[in-house]
């Protein structure tokens, strides 16, 4: 009975495959075993693969035209001390070829030269006599590896999955696009998986160098796969379903995030309209109340207990008019405003600011604008009511905008926003 195995071994560095290859025949009521080993490196080239191959089929040869030397040669022995008893001497030729009848039938997988002929002048075997001879011993199941789930328990496969790639079985399926890990060749399983990780941990490597130049300290299982180049043992079928279907989970992804983004949008534009339509009504009610305040001057200091008296003078005057310069702002200016405050407010940060950086920010603002105007300014931005609770990139925020021309102008814009 014959058997071909590819068993995948994994060194101290997983650097290697071993084929394995083993076959047994009965020759002159005894059982004899061949068995072959060939490790192949993981990042080996197709010529490097073909070279080691040939020289293992090679070795085969010459030691299965060894094995049946000797077997002829311990069979002549035997059958020689009858046949010189007997009579019958045409029966003697006939002794040596039984057992090579009965050897050849068995081992049909592996075609033995002539064993008179030397192993130098003989060819190595092309790729195409080694699927001859293996071809015979292999299981009927498609596939690279054959059906070997006896190889690989379920329990086995869900160990190495803990410890080599740090993923649970949930994370397999989704990969693999199954349901189940009991109807599988968990083998194939094992290798597709390796690869589909590979390439995706090689994705997020170039992405991770790209965002940022220092690497990381913490490498993970899964990352390590990435700098081991698989081998091409797959077929064509194989390796486009591993890439469709890493093709489709990475569009799954970006289609996730993309939608959470769009329904953010989506919800954040009403609740803007309305604040915009809420700021336009106050307005116009505030522009009808100075309409009719312009009618009738004296209606408001006699209300208001002579708080804006006439005779005040021209500071009176003033503030007036600077409060409300700081309600009536044009649909431009309101916008302008906003954009400023919701830049101003992705600067976030959980170092607070240095009291050397705090007295740059002053020098900087100057006479700009009061000091309970920059108070109510990073309450409006930040939420904040001390200078000492903002964060080192809030403080480098505030001296970047205070160093520009419109400052002044930006801040009363932002302040007279509802």
């Amino acid at each position: 009975m014959d058997e071909a195995v590819e068993k995948e071994r994994t060194s101290t560095n997983g650097a290697y495959i071993w084929f394995h290859y083993k076959t047994q025949f009965a020759a002159q009521g005894r059982l004899h075993v061949i068995q072959m080993e060939v490790p192949v490196p993981v990042n080996a080239s197709a010529e490097e693969r073909e070279r080691l191959l040939q020289e293992a089929l090679a070795g085969l040869d010459q030691f299965s035209a060894r094995l049946e030397q000797r077997l002829n040669q311990t069979s002549t022995p035997r059958k020689a001390p009858g046949e010189e008893g007997g009579r019958n001497g045409p029966s003697r030729p006939t002794g040596p070829r039984e057992p090579p009848a009965e050897m050849r039938p068995s081992t049909s997988a592996r075609p033995a030269s002539a064993p008179v002929a030397p192993v130098e002048n003989r060819m190595p075997p092309s790729a195409s006599q080694l699927r001859r001879r293996m071809a015979p011993a292999l299981p009927s199941t498609p596939g690279v590896f054959g059906n070997l789930n006896s190889d690989l328990t379920l329990p086995q496969f869900l160990q190495i999955l803990r410890d080599n790639f740090n993923i649970d079985s949930k994370h397999a399926m989704r990969l693999l696009g199954v349901r189940s890990l009991s109807n599988i060749n968990l083998r194939e399983a094992l290798d597709q998986l390796r690869y589909l990780l590979a390439q995706h941990s090689s994705a997020a490597g170039r992405t991770a160098s790209a965002s940022t130049s220092a690497p990381s300290s913490s490498v993970s299982a899964s990352v390590s796969l990435s700098e081991q180049a698989y081998p091409a043992v797959f077929s064509q079928r194989e390796l486009s379903q591993g890439r469709v279907r890493e093709e489709l989970i990475v569009e799954e992804e970006s289609e996730e995030e993309e939608q959470a983004s769009a329904e953010a949008s989506h919800s954040s534009l009403p609740s803007q309209e309305q604040q915009f339509e809420d700021e336009d009504s106050q307005r116009e009610e505030q522009e009808y109340v100075f309409d009719e305040e312009g009618d009738e001057p004296g209606q408001w200091d006699q209300e208001q207990g002579g708080g804006y008296e006439r005779e005040d003078g021209d500071e009176g005057e003033e503030l007036n008019l600077e409060d409300t310069g700081r309600r009536q702002l044009s649909l431009q200016e309101r916008i302008h405003a906003r954009t400023l405050l919701n830049k101003m407010r992705e600067a976030r940060g959980g170092t607070p600011a240095s009291q050397a950086r705090l007295t740059v920010l002053w020098n900087v603002i100057g006479e700009q604008i009061s000091e309970d105007e920059l108070r109510e300014l990073i309450g409006r931005i930040w939420g904040v009511t001390a200078l000492k609770q903002l964060s080192i990139d809030q403080v480098e925020a505030l001296i970047s905008w205070a160093k520009q021309d419109n400052f002044d102008r930006d801040v009363a814009a932002i302040l007279a926003l509802h």
